[in-house]
């Protein structure tokens, strides 16, 4: 998936799911459904064209477009498909971004666009639920990027600054670094973002601490009250050693076992972790590692347990830590960045890579190509 603003994101039309919202752009797929197909899958169908011409022939006006498809997402806070075929993907995102980015050109725009593909066809995840494809955008096809350019360049309109200022955190971090502005909305996404990565760090860490209980070797470094098996297991609810306490407390689990989180479903206060908390974080994770080298990841100048420095965003997100976090993805010590790491859909994680060498190599020229501002 591209993605393009919000929740919106643009995708193959091999993948169709009638589930999601949706427009379709497609000449084999663009058709409406029977009613009897619109009854029994929840998803809606905005519009659907054979090719952008029809579209914009039906909509009018790139912003009605746009507009339609934000007002969609506000009231469902649900993620919403552009399906395109290879043709209308490519125009699709030339169109968005042509009038997104202010300091663009031909060149910067059709290498962002192959960049963005290149990425699909290596990561994307989602197979076809309509028909049990999954083709890739083929990589000549991409090449077709250039002269389709020209078809469409000149299809112009404002995009709102609510929807510019969530268009992505590659494009924010690209205009901070060029022009030092909009650092409120880039600090708003990074909370995000980040988030998400500690969060998926400290549900691994807390999945080692329960799938371990047991383990005798394991547990005798955690310093339980006591020993535990398989006769006592369930007791282990009540201990009160540092680092059972630590993945049990109420303040900062809002579930006291395993439950990973959603964009619906927060189930860890970050906010509530204290420096003695980390503190017993990164002993847990130094006897993991002691254990089994396949925790070892965890641990060192590339843990992502040193991520857990940044913690502090979440009760004061001041400059000087915005350009601390900066200057710490810039080094790329940790194999996945906080707010970059793959399994973001809605990042392009080879972006924002490139533009933190660019800015390690003082090319804000070339940085200012994606910028939200002049």
């Amino acid at each position: 998936m591209i993605h393009l603003f919000k929740k919106v994101y643009v995708i193959s039309d091999n993948q169709i799911n009638l589930n999601h919202d949706r427009v379709v752009i497609s000449e084999k797929h663009g058709v409406d459904l029977t009613e009897s197909l619109k009854n029994v899958f929840p998803g809606q169908l905005l519009e659907c064209a054979r090719n952008t011409n029809e579209l914009l022939s039906k909509v009018k006006t790139w912003n009605y477009f746009f507009d339609l498809i934000d007002n969609r997402v506000s009231n469902t806070n649900k993620p919403f498909m552009i399906y395109c075929d290879d043709d209308a993907m490519i125009k699709i995102l030339i169109i968005w971004f042509k009038n997104l980015l202010p300091n663009s050109n031909k060149s910067s725009i059709v290498n962002l666009i192959r960049g963005m593909i290149f990425k699909y066809n290596v990561f994307f995840k989602d197979r076809s639920v309509l028909n049990n494809l999954s083709v890739d955008r083929d990589i000549l096809k991409i090449l077709n990027v250039s002269p389709l350019y020209e078809d469409v360049s000149l299809q112009t309109f404002e995009i709102k600054d609510s929807l510019r200022s969530k268009s992505g955190v590659e494009f924010l971090l690209a205009t901070y670094l060029s022009s030092g502005k909009m650092k409120d909305e880039l600090k708003d996404i990074l909370k995000i973002l980040i988030k998400k990565d500690l969060e998926k760090f400290l549900f691994e860490v807390k999945e080692i601490f329960f799938v371990h209980l047991l383990t005798r070797r394991f547990a005798k470094k955690l310093n339980f009250d006591k020993e535990y098996n398989y006769d006592n297991i369930y007791e282990i609810m009540q201990d009160e050693s540092s680092i059972t306490k630590l993945f049990l407390s109420d303040k900062i689990w809002n579930y006291k076992y395993m439950s990973y989180a959603s964009s619906e479903n927060t189930t860890i206060n970050l906010s509530e972790f204290t420096p003695e908390d980390i503190k017993t974080l990164n002993q847990f994770v130094n006897f993991a590692s002691s254990c089994w080298n396949e925790e070892g990841v965890y641990v060192g100048p590339k843990s992502d347990v040193n991520k857990m420095k940044f913690i502090t965003i979440y009760s004061d997100f001041n400059d000087e830590l915005l350009n601390e976090i900066i200057q710490i993805e810039s080094e790329f010590e940790h194999s996945a960045g906080s707010f970059f790491a793959i399994d973001l859909q809605s990042v392009n994680h080879y972006l924002i890579t490139e533009i933190l060498e660019r800015h390690k190599s003082k090319d804000l020229d070339w940085i200012k190509q994606y910028s939200l501002i002049k």
